[in-house]
This record gives structure tokens, sequence and C-alpha cells, in this order.
């Protein structure tokens, strides 16, 4: 298995406003890819910011739920973009936030972070980049989707989609199939 050389850049930092409460505790909070984990994400960024100290910085790094290709090894129907739809369609009958940099960016303003940078990267889900930096993201995204498309997808598309496990683990296995192909060039933005 080819393994990255490096781990992916930092795209969002967050200064905090100085002041002084009893809860600033931590200089730097770094959260990631908690999409299908948080449903309260005013509360959880007002967390954030209480727990973060004055003068420090959180790091918040989502992903859209969607998917693209720019030379159409990416049609509607092939099994990656079946996967995506279901997921994400799933996510919001749930309460999930799909596109949460948006939403996410307001409620930081709300909260009271100042210095509020929003960076978007490219995230090819395999190693075909000809950059690099591209290539080595998408060896990490490679391997994160080998050991979590199913972990994604199993309760959600179970308990809301009423999708059986069957049916849910041959569309993960068809995704990851579809996605070892180095001619398939998918990414997403982070």
């Amino acid at each position: 298995m080819d393994i990255p050389r490096s781990l992916p850049p930092s795209p969002v930092l967050l200064q905090r406003r100085t002041e002084l409460t009893s809860q600033n505790h931590f200089d730097f909070i770094h959260s990631r890819h908690l999409n299908l984990s948080v449903r309260d994400w005013k509360s959880y960024v007002e967390r954030l910011y209480r727990h973060t100290a004055p003068g420090g910085f959180v790091e918040l790094v989502e992903h859209n739920m969607s998917a693209q290709s720019d030379d159409g090894t990416y049609p509607a129907g092939c099994p990656v973009h079946v996967y995506m739809e279901r997921l994400a369609g799933c996510a919001m009958r749930a309460g999930f936030l799909t596109h949460p940099a948006p939403t996410l960016k307001r409620l930081c303003h709300e909260a009271g972070f100042v210095d509020l940078q929003h960076t978007v990267k490219k995230l090819p889900w395999g190693p075909w980049a000809e950059d690099e930096t591209l290539r080595d993201l998408g060896h990490w995204a490679r391997l994160v989707l080998k050991t979590g498309l199913e972990a994604h997808a199993m309760a959600l598309l179970t308990r809301v989609g009423d999708y059986s496990s069957t049916e849910v683990a041959e569309s993960c296995r068809s995704a990851l199939e579809m996605l070892n192909d180095r001619n398939t060039h998918i990414y997403n933005y982070q």
C-alpha cells in the first residue's frame, strides 16, 4: 500500500477575542470531520469558544457531503454517486449539515470568534493527482475511505434510510471498488 508522505494542511484557524472567564483552558482546539456526529452546531461552537483561552485558536475541518470530477469519471448512477446520494439524503433527514462551511462560519462569528479564515481545499479521493501535495492528500483520503466508508453509512442508512445492512455493505463495496481504479478522479472540498 502507498503511504502518504506528509500530513494535510490545516484549512481553518479562528482567533478568539480576549476576555477572561474561568473556562479559558486551551490555546488550540482542533475539531475534524464531525458533521455526521453533531446536530447542534450552535452549542458546539459556543462550547469551543468558552474553552478556548484568550488569544487562542480553534481549527474546524469539515467536508462537504458531495463529490465531483472534472473529467466525467463520476457520472450519475455510478456506485460512488449512489453511495453519496444515499448518505447525504439520510444525513439531511436526520438533521445533519451536509455542506457545513457557511453555517459554521456564521456560528463562529456569532459565538465571538474574530479573525475568521475560511480556506477551501480540494481533496482527491485517491492518489491520482499530478500535483505532489494533492497526490499525498489523495493517499490519506483513500485510506480514510477504505477504513471508514461503511462506518459512515451503516447506522445512518439502515436507521434513517431503511436500507438493509446487506444493501449498505454492497453499496460500500461497489463504491470502494470504483475508488480503487486510478482512472477514477473523484474529489470533494474541505
